[in-house]
């Protein structure tokens, strides 16, 4: 058994297809790995891949044949015979020994209850779309009063220069500040006192506009009478009295 061909014609298969698909056994799978915390919550790892064995998985095609044959230079059909012959081998070493080491990319392990596995060799890199990614760290916080930090001599001048050069400018504000809210009640006060004189004089006015709507319509009426007397008496006469008084009146005068 060529283990240095294996190991190359495997690489390039899983890497190629995504899957190594091994007679008899299963196949190995190249499972994507999303960006997760570890188990502390203090490292982020980033996004990566590793192999699973898929015990199930007993489809079978020529990409293993291929691949070994275009390594080993055979024709397909010897290639393939050869494949079958190796993982063969492979695959009693692992039922007499539990474990199988394929340097450069991987360690396959069986046992009776859990089947075929698979761990990848350290050296093999698996993720080359996210290579040279690293783990992102977080430090952790102490909890407690934090410390004063000392400033330098020259940071602490140009500290008491501005303080120095602030200090006026702020009495100033607060002197504006303080004067602003005296207008301001000055100011309400006048507004009060208008509308008090506002409330006092309406009711007087409202009296005189009744007073003065009163006598325009006792204006009025007299008018009417005064100058639509002879016209207006016979629709009086009717209004005010029946036709037997209107002709006892009639007859006295």
């Amino acid at each position: 058994m060529n283990v240095e061909l294996l190991s190359k014609v495997f690489r390039e298969v899983i890497m190629r297809y995504g899957e190594l698909i091994l007679p008899f056994m299963g196949s190995v799978e190249l499972i994507d790995v999303p960006a997760n915390f570890s188990e502390d919550g203090m490292v982020v790892c980033p996004p990566s891949k590793r192999l699973s064995f898929n015990n199930f998985n007993l489809n079978s095609n020529n990409n293993l044949a291929e691949v070994y044959s275009s390594f080993a230079n055979l024709p397909l059909l010897e290639a393939r015979a050869e494949v079958a012959g190796q993982v063969e081998q492979i695959r009693k070493l692992l039922a007499e020994k539990g474990s199988f080491s394929i340097d450069g990319f991987a360690t396959l392990s069986y046992s009776a209850s859990n089947g075929y596995s698979v761990e990848a060799d350290p050296s093999f890199e698996l993720s080359t779309d996210t290579y040279g990614l690293d783990k992102i760290e977080f430090e952790r916080q102490q909890r407690g009063v934090a410390e004063p930090v000392q400033q330098p001599v020259q940071e602490q001048e140009k500290n008491s220069v501005k303080e120095s050069v602030q200090q006026p400018v702020q009495q100033q504000e607060e002197e504006i500040k303080k004067k602003e809210p005296v207008k301001e009640i000055k100011a309400d006060k006048k507004e009060s006192s208008k509308r008090q004189k506002e409330q006092r004089l309406s009711p007087a006015i409202k009296a005189l506009m009744w007073v003065a709507i009163i006598v325009a319509l006792i204006a009025m009426l007299l008018f009417i009478v005064v100058f639509f007397k002879e016209p207006l008496m016979p629709l009086l006469e009717k209004l005010l009295y029946t036709k037997e008084e209107l002709e006892i009146i009639h007859f006295k005068l």
